[in-house]
């Protein structure tokens, strides 16, 4: 038999709802697949509410008014357990996290721009991808921030990301700062995040944003 779904259609879906009928051990293991959670969920009370992220939503639009997907929820917890193995890393503190704390963004993106020789990296830059790595390498040599480039959860290729869920996002960690950027859409506006997601390290800011490009903020 072929490893099809092996639900034999809604009548089985509203029967389960309803109670009537009870899925099979396979079908319970091809259900929590589908929906991208761990067989376990299934044997638990679902949690009361939406569930919440450990960190500030930012995003705008109709990306913010849906609840986070598991794909993202996924995306986040993995960042943090890779910025905890950052932290254990390092010995001090990053001074760049916070630097930029209490001036403008403009201040900000002069000092960040000069520091990382923005003119010299387009110079080089072969193409948007090739500017987008090398921009990530020097974020990580001149301001120690630990970044990660991805358009799928982990190493999942059956699991992508969904561009115009978020567009990237920032842990200010004083130690170990992290920034995530998801690639799913195009490269310029994953460049665009990179550089929007290290000015919130500059100012000491845990963030999760969409794109202003793509879903822009009223007024």
């Amino acid at each position: 038999m072929a490893k099809a779904l092996r639900i034999r259609g809604p009548d089985s879906i509203l029967a389960w709802l309803t109670g009537s009928e009870q899925p099979t051990h396979v079908q319970t293991h091809e259900i929590a697949r589908k929906l991208d959670i761990p067989f376990s969920a299934l044997l638990v009370p679902p949690p009361k509410g939406e569930p919440k992220l450990p960190l500030p939503d930012f995003r705008c639009g109709e990306s913010r008014d849906r609840p986070p997907s598991p794909a993202l929820e996924a995306v986040i917890l993995d960042a943090l357990r890779k910025r905890d193995w950052y932290r254990e890393y390092r010995s001090s503190s990053d001074p760049h996290v916070g630097r930029f704390r209490h001036k403008t963004a403009e201040e900000a993106a002069a000092w960040a721009e000069s520091t990382i020789a923005l003119s010299g990296l387009r110079r080089k830059a072969k193409s948007g991808s090739d500017f987008r790595a090398r921009l990530r390498d020097a974020i990580e040599e001149k301001f120690d921030v630990l970044v990660l480039l991805n358009s799928i959860v982990g190493n999942d290729t059956h699991r992508p990301l969904d561009e115009s869920e978020f567009s990237g996002f920032a842990l200010a960690d004083p130690i170990a700062p992290l920034i995530f950027v998801n690639t799913r859409g195009s490269v310029a506006g994953s460049i665009f995040t990179l550089a929007h997601e290290l000015g919130h390290i500059l100012v000491a800011e845990d963030a999760l944003d969409s794109d202003p490009l793509a879903d822009p903020r009223p007024g």
